[in-house]
């Protein structure tokens, strides 16, 4: 659902503001933009017409009319309408303009593949919207985890056990489309992760079918998130070329970084950096946590800064993982130096590589699993 203030759709224009009022806002219906486009596009191309009609009358008014006491050197009759133009076909623009910022195609086909880097938020922002639409305006929104899909189980058995019913899926689903008919509203289904747990091998032979059944009832609507690194291993082909699935990255804090990291520096008690901070890292959300919370336990508290700052910084990125690991497991507390050998063993095996310098996944863990954690 699309969503404008009174002031906005006071700006939107003449022609916006009638269009808008003919459009089927309801979860049914389906939002044409191209024919909106074009309408207001034409619109300003006549518009454009009528001012330079205009300023040709206007440039005969003076002429005429230069002789004269009263001139019109500085208003002509003409300014107002002139004006009046002007600002529709401004306003229009900036309808334009708004439209291109959201993604319509969304409102029109409600799946979302949701995907980012590990730690740039997509978990957190499922759950604030969970949130918000739950709490805040008491609409029903189910989220999953992926982490807790079985391989042995399918999709909808995985989704109906982990919500405690004992119905068909597509009683399920009659189910929320009548809700959503009800409030008006898109019931959303909202999967986490789906690139986490044993249930992870379900997806790629199963995901389409998921998608279809989903799709079948106007007013419910579905999420799914991934990390990018497993896109490719998990999403089919076809899904990731679908044009009517629509795809996001989550970038993070990328274009806020400052206003985060003066949130950050607020909540953990620190000195908030008077130096520009110019690592990509501090637009992921997990990284500069965990640098936050390292900075926290450090004696001075403030951020490091210069060559050797990043050296720094890395080794309290460091040292915050390893808090964080002893907090999980008692067996972590007395092998204060595990991750430091584990990063280690891994970047040597990375660098040994001849043409590449990566572990992919399978060697990753038969690395770590060699005796290393033991």
């Amino acid at each position: 659902m699309i969503y404008l203030s009174k002031s906005q759709s006071t700006q939107c224009g003449f022609v916006g503001r009638i269009l808008f009022n003919h459009i089927d806002w309801s979860p049914a219906g389906t939002i044409e933009t191209s024919c909106l486009f074009k309408q207001v596009s034409d619109f300003n191309n006549k518009a454009h017409e009528r001012q330079t009609e205009l300023y040709t009358e206007e440039e005969h008014i003076l002429k005429a009319d230069s002789g004269k006491t009263e001139s019109y050197k500085y208003s002509t009759p003409l300014q107002n309408e002139i004006h009046w133009l002007r600002e529709i076909c401004e306003n229009n623009q900036t309808l334009i303009f708004k439209l291109g910022e959201i993604n319509i195609e969304l409102s029109n086909n409600p799946v979302l593949l949701l995907t980012g880097e590990a730690g740039a938020g997509k978990s957190h922002l499922l759950g604030d919207i969970a949130l918000n639409r739950t709490r805040d305006h008491g609409q029903p929104f189910i989220l999953l985890l992926g982490q807790n899909f079985k391989r042995e189980k399918s999709i909808w058995e995985n989704i109906l056990a982990l919500l405690d019913l004992s119905c068909t899926s597509s009683e399920f689903l009659d189910t929320l489309n009548q809700i959503g008919q009800q409030i008006k509203q898109r019931v959303v289904i909202a999967i986490d992760a789906i690139n986490e747990g044993p249930g992870r091998e379900l997806w790629r032979e199963s995901l389409a079918g998921f998608i279809f059944d989903v799709k079948q009832y106007k007013h419910v609507a579905l999420v799914i998130s991934i990390r990018n690194t497993y896109l490719n291993e998990i999403i089919p082909i076809d899904i990731r070329q679908d044009p009517t699935i629509v795809k996001v990255t989550h970038e993070g804090f990328r274009g806020n970084e400052y206003f985060a990291l003066q949130a950050f520096c607020k909540y953990y008690g620190i000195s908030q950096p008077n130096f520009p901070l110019l690592l990509p890292e501090y637009s992921n959300p997990l990284f500069l946590n965990l640098i936050c919370q390292g900075i926290a336990v450090s004696e001075n508290k403030s951020f490091p800064q210069g060559y050797h700052g990043i050296s720094e910084i890395f080794s309290l990125y460091k040292k915050a993982i390893t808090i964080k690991l002893s907090q999980k497991r008692d067996e972590y507390k007395l092998r204060l130096t595990l991750f430091d050998k584990v990063l280690e063993e891994f970047s040597n095996a990375s660098y040994k590589q001849e043409f590449r310098k990566f572990l992919p996944l399978e060697e990753a863990v038969a690395l770590l699993s060699n005796g290393l954690i033991s």
